[in-house]
């Protein structure tokens, strides 16, 4: 079960902007699912650490603090919404690590 979500991006950075609006969409259904946010500017040490070498990063933790999930770029807020489905084991049937973003 999803339980964190680590946001890694900037605030120069549009497309990072763009995974926030698609975070909060997702985030109103999931009140328990806590968001970090990190910033490049403010935390260069946090980034050189998670060997993030481009943004927009998310990395999704289960409630044992364990990573389940990394995904890197821009994503329509349901492929969000399905890597948190599939985790919490609400669907069965969709494979989180395919390319495509339908």
């Amino acid at each position: 079960m999803i339980k964190r979500i680590d946001q890694y991006g900037a605030e120069w950075c549009n497309p990072c902007h763009i995974m926030d609006k698609y975070l909060k969409i997702v985030l109103n259904n999931y009140p328990d699912i806590e968001l970090v946010k990190y910033d490049s500017e403010l935390n260069e040490d946090k980034f050189k650490e998670m060997n993030i070498k481009n943004i927009p990063q998310l990395f999704f933790f289960d409630e044992n603090g364990v990573q389940v999930h990394r995904l890197s770029g821009v994503h329509s807020w349901t492929k969000i919404q399905d890597i948190i489905k599939y985790h919490n084991k609400e669907i069965t049937d969709y494979n989180p690590y395919t390319i495509s973003d339908e």
